[in-house]
């Protein structure tokens, strides 16, 4: 499926937005979508961890942004760091987001791993 990038961006948006609003069913339908026209993007792995949060299952987000922090994403660490101070691990979220901002990177992730809690 061809899906413009402008188009993707605001799919994922309202995702996000379908999300603050606790609707995560209609989140994960967006999210379905967005997985078929560019599957294992980054988008759709953090709107699933984002649902998880939102739902209260913080382990099943930290499983899934897990991967993107130890691959190296600014992002994907930001919200795992999220995820596990939800999970209640304080301790591995600070050594997370202090590897994260050891790395560097995109200054936007750096700004959220530097937001205390």
């Amino acid at each position: 499926m061809d899906m413009s990038v402008e188009v993707r961006r605001l799919l994922t948006e309202l995702a996000f937005i379908a999300c603050t609003q606790g609707r995560t069913d209609q989140a994960r339908c967006i999210l379905v979508g967005l997985e078929a026209a560019r599957p294992g993007s980054l988008e759709v792995r953090i709107g699933s961890a984002l649902a998880a949060l939102t739902d209260g299952r913080a382990e099943d987000a930290v499983a899934g942004l897990r991967p993107l922090a130890e691959a190296g994403d600014g992002y994907g660490a930001a919200f795992l760091v999220l995820a596990l101070r939800l999970a209640g691990h304080g301790s591995e979220a600070d050594a997370t987001a202090a590897r994260a901002q050891h790395r560097g990177g995109d200054p936007a992730a750096a700004a959220l791993l530097s937001a205390k809690p």
